[in-house]
């Protein structure tokens, strides 16, 4: 049924209510001021208006933790942090002399982060990197077949067979074989 155009907000009158009342409290002070409203309407109105409270404390913590990262991360323009420091002197100092160095351009650093930076810069420079040695070790194999001698063939076809395991090397066999004899027949 549609509210009386006069008539008082059911769910603004439990809202204006203090949370430490009881939804009974609640519903005696309604009755008192001319109102009937039930438990249920009084746990409803509170659980969204709760819902509410929640995405708006969301909100604030969102925009809490966005300006602290903006606070940590470092200016464009200004200072580099200490790996970058680290890459924009030359490999030919020693780590405690780029240590030193560190600390006059008011960088606090070991000789620790000195070599791992260099370590890591020398890994990317190479195209190297963990994904990139698992490449190379898979290709390996099979260039190293296509270049050795018979006997460096067969030993790499019995490391190929054992690394896919006895079961596939069979099967790739039988497919190979067929396909052999195929284009034997063919010919």
């Amino acid at each position: 049924m549609p509210r009386q155009k006069n008539s008082p907000n059911k769910s603004d009158f439990v809202r204006s209510q203090p949370n430490d009342l009881t939804a009974a409290q609640v519903v005696a002070k309604a009755k008192e001021a001319g109102l009937t409203i039930t438990s249920a309407l009084v746990y409803k109105v509170r659980s969204v208006e709760a819902a509410k409270g929640s995405k708006a404390a969301k909100a604030k913590a969102a925009k809490a933790k966005a300006a602290k990262a903006a606070k940590a991360a470092p200016a464009a323009k200004g200072k580099p942090n200490s790996s970058d420091f680290i890459r924009s002197l030359p490999a030919t100092l020693t780590a405690s002399e780029v240590v030193r160095q560190g600390k006059a351009s008011g960088h606090s650093f070991s000789p620790a982060l000195v070599y791992a930076v260099r370590r890591n810069a020398k890994i990317k420079a190479s195209g190297g990197g963990r994904k990139a040695a698992k490449a190379k070790a898979h290709a390996a194999p099979a260039a190293h077949v296509a270049h050795g001698s018979h006997a460096e063939n067969k030993a790499a076809f019995k490391k190929l067979m054992v690394r896919l395991g006895l079961d596939t090397a069979e099967e790739l066999y039988k497919e190979v074989h067929a396909e052999l004899k195929a284009f034997e027949e063919n010919k």
